[in-house]
């Protein structure tokens, strides 16, 4: 990513031996470590549960909308619409 510019150019440095990115897996590392150290056990699970939960529900919201095109939910919608408009324009004659 770092390559495409969406990140600085530091994130990008490869180990010369190892190929592999060291500043960002260092860095990573600091932050998790800075972060294990300064909150409670029971505050990181509690957050490690909603990320679970949260990818979870993004799942099911995108299988929704993958699908939406090909059921009839779309359809109801639009029935739903039609209908109530059939119902005002009957009101005004």
């Amino acid at each position: 990513m770092s390559r495409d510019g969406l990140l600085p150019p530091l994130f990008g440095r490869v180990h010369p031996r190892f190929k592999t990115p060291y500043v960002t897996t260092a860095l990573t590392g600091v932050v998790v470590a800075l972060v294990a150290g300064l909150f409670p056990i029971a505050t990181l699970t509690q957050l490690t549960a909603m990320g679970t939960l949260l990818v979870i529900h993004l799942g099911v919201v995108a299988g929704l909308f993958i699908t939406l095109p090909y059921g009839k939910f779309a359809h109801v919608v639009y029935r739903y619409a039609a209908l109530v408009r059939y119902a005002i324009e009957q009101r005004r004659i």
